[in-house]
């Protein structure tokens, strides 16, 4: 993603198949941004490679698989075609323990629906702490 100051945001389509969760953590392991977010390479893998997962067994068509980088914090959403999800301010997922992960490794996380798909995301710290610039001139 190179350097940036504003937010940087790689989107990926995938297929719901039995390699979506790896080709999900492929994504991410290639679009996380370097300048900001490689402290968060094994959180923010694991929260796709769940999310997709989940994607794969309640919804029905494409995943779309979003990164967004604001420096200090990396936010992973999934969204997917899907008729039985209800807008919830929880991550619900499947596996029960799979969304308790995600919420602990995570500074917010939850669910939307609109016009018949379903996003799930989570925010993940990056550990990057920006230099004020009146800090820098000193």
């Amino acid at each position: 993603m190179g350097s940036h100051t504003d937010e940087t945001v790689e989107t990926a389509v995938l297929s719901g198949s039995v390699l979506a969760a790896g080709r999900g953590r492929e994504f991410v392991d290639r679009n996380l941004c370097a300048d900001h977010a490689r402290s968060a390479l094994s959180a923010a893998t694991l929260a796709a490679s769940e999310m997709v997962t989940e994607a794969v067994l309640t919804g029905d068509g494409p995943i779309v698989l979003t990164l967004t980088c604001q420096a200090t914090a990396v936010t992973l959403s999934v969204s997917y075609p899907t008729d039985g999800a209800q807008h919830d301010e929880r991550l619900r997922l499947v596996d029960d323990v799979a969304a308790r992960i995600i919420e602990g490794i995570s500074r917010a996380s939850g669910n939307d629906v609109a016009g018949g798909r379903r996003r799930i995301w989570c925010t993940i710290p990056t550990g990057y702490l920006p230099v004020p610039a009146s800090s820098a001139r000193r």
